[in-house]
């Protein structure tokens, strides 16, 4: 009985070097998982310091982008009004320009008939 009471002693001794060993292992991964940690939420945080700074210059980017197309949208109203106004001008003249030709070709065709 004093023989396997010696054997479980030194069994007993052996798995409580190896719970010390694992504890110690356990401290030591605990403590670079904290440091890993606590690098990552500092880069987590500049991280979204970076994209605040980007949201704000897509929103101010976008102001812009509306600003122009209004501006543009104006632009383009003020063209079409203007060429509208041309398009009728152009047309009254050629008007005027066919009936004045259409005149001359009566006046024409009268004298070579002996009408006037």
């Amino acid at each position: 009985m004093d023989e396997r009471m010696v054997r479980l002693e030194s069994d007993v001794a052996h798995m409580r070097s190896d719970i010390a060993d694992i504890k110690t292992d356990l401290r030591a991964l605990r403590a670079e998982s904290k440091a890993d940690i606590n690098g990552l939420r500092a880069e987590s945080s500049s991280i979204r310091e970076g994209l605040g700074s980007v949201w704000v210059e897509i929103a101010k980017l976008r102001d812009e982008l509306h600003g122009s197309v209004a501006a543009l949208r104006e632009e383009m109203h003020g063209a079409d009004e203007r060429l509208h106004r041309l398009i009728i001008r152009t047309s009254l003249s050629d008007r005027i320009w066919m009936l004045l030709l259409t005149g001359t070709m009566l006046a024409v065709m009268a004298h070579g008939f002996h009408c006037i």
